[in-house]
């Protein structure tokens, strides 16, 4: 029955569940309080390349009342809730839930999947990063094996000066000019179209020249503007977000950053995004304007998003994330 269903050995689910434990023992040791945020929300993030699932629910406000069905999704990360709580006072919050994204399945990606996030006020993202390598070199001692990676020291590569390597300089790019962006990369042997926007070229850049030189475990920083709608810019470069990602030979494991608390630059970034999502025919989200209002009262702070299952991959040496997933999209649907 485990072959025809194709759910993992027992072995793979129990070093799972252990991984998931320490995980929130952690945290919980650390006086992060574990919160568990709403799945379904009247809206949903603007990021360019992710996709959310639409449902419809009806809200009546009397016993009655037969509303219209109006629009809902299902959450591709608890970012807005978890921010809303730092607004509303508390330090450390933790969530580890279920996500959803549509049309990502690979042998890195699962439709439906688990994610970690935290967050923490009074800090930024320097702090959060060293708080991340501690958290999973402590992962990566509770399996037999681990990545040599994870036990070595860890890197830090700045975008900025990966770029300019390549004769790409940001600072010469004015914020937004996607042909600007599109000449340099095109100097630099990237092939570019005429509809490519900033960030299309930027992960095309990532991905032929940057990304196969990440060996080890690499957090890379300094991410201009355009690719980090919800960070906070570098009070020093200002061109420049304060963001960073970790990348484990090759394996995307985290994105997090220093969280922009400007309400109206905010906004003006989610316009844009929402304008971007028009050119290209994407869906258009309405904006969270109850995010926005609390934005005036979240502290200076700093959060990242791990994905569990590509960690739990990693640290188990497996080579796909169905793997370690007792149901997959894959298996459930193909």
């Amino acid at each position: 029955m485990r072959k025809l269903l194709g759910v993992p050995p027992v072995q793979i689910l129990a070093a799972r569940a252990a991984i998931v434990r320490e995980l929130r023992h952690f945290f919980v040791e650390r006086d992060y309080l574990e919160v568990e945020p709403p799945t379904l929300l009247p809206t949903t993030g603007l990021e360019i390349h992710i996709s959310s699932l639409e449902s419809s629910l009806r809200v009546p406000t009397s016993v009655a009342e037969r509303p219209a069905p109006q629009p809902a999704y299902l959450h591709t990360s608890p970012e807005f809730a978890l921010k809303k709580l730092l607004a509303c006072g508390y330090d450390r919050v933790f969530s580890v839930c279920k996500v959803f994204r549509d049309g990502e399945i690979s042998e890195r990606h699962n439709v439906e999947f688990t994610m970690l996030e935290w967050y923490r006020a009074h800090t930024d993202a320097d702090a959060l990063m060293q708080e991340t390598e501690e958290l999973v070199r402590t992962l990566a001692g509770l399996v037999p094996s681990p990545p040599p990676a994870l036990l070595r020291p860890y890197h830090r590569v700045s975008f900025r000066q990966a770029f300019a390597a390549l004769g790409i300089d940001f600072d010469q790019i004015e914020e937004g000019d996607a042909a600007a962006f599109g000449r340099a990369a095109e100097k630099a042997g990237i092939r570019v179209a005429r509809d490519d926007g900033f960030d299309d070229i930027f992960h095309r850049v990532c991905l032929e020249k940057i990304e196969p030189r990440l060996a080890g475990a690499v957090f890379v920083h300094d991410y201009p503007v355009e690719l980090a709608v919800l960070a906070r810019r570098n009070p020093a470069r200002p061109r420049f977000a304060e963001r960073f990602e970790l990348f484990v030979d090759g394996l995307e494991l985290c994105n997090g950053f220093s969280e922009l608390t400007d309400a109206v630059e905010q906004r003006a970034r989610f316009v844009f995004e929402q304008k971007e999502r028009e050119r290209r025919g994407l869906p258009v989200y309405p904006l969270d304007e109850k995010f926005l209002q609390a934005l005036a009262t979240v502290p200076r702070s700093a959060g990242n998003a791990l994905g569990v299952d590509r960690l739990v991959m990693l640290l188990l040496g497996a080579g796909a994330i169905d793997s370690v997933l007792p149901f997959s999209t894959r298996r459930l649907f193909v």
